[in-house]
């Protein structure tokens, strides 16, 4: 299984539990044709928000902002082909919303 299609199954998989959370959920999925495919993923609720984009080459950029006055933390990101790096980055995302991967 690809990158992007790890991320789409993580979402799917979670998508009842942030829903329920009051977290909303924005994605989109590159056009089938470009040479490193992305998948942008967005979670936010009130001031909290999570910004992912991952491309199937293994890189991320990861942008994350716990309330409206604090500056958005952003990183990048390389060697996600690992699966244990691409569950850490996740499990960031999740600590956003003070939630926890099951």
């Amino acid at each position: 299984m690809t990158l992007v299609a790890n991320l789409q199954a993580w979402v799917e998989a979670r998508r009842a539990m942030l829903e329920s959370n009051g977290i909303e959920i924005r994605s989109d999925l590159s056009p089938p044709d470009r040479p490193d495919p992305s998948y942008a993923l967005n979670l936010r609720k009130g001031a909290r928000e999570a910004d992912l984009v991952v491309w199937n080459s293994g890189q991320a950029d990861l942008i994350t902002s716990q309330n409206v006055d604090a500056k958005p933390t952003m990183d990048h990101l390389t060697d996600l082909l690992e699966p244990r790096r691409l569950e850490t980055i996740l499990e960031r995302v999740l600590e956003v919303f003070h939630l926890q991967s099951n």
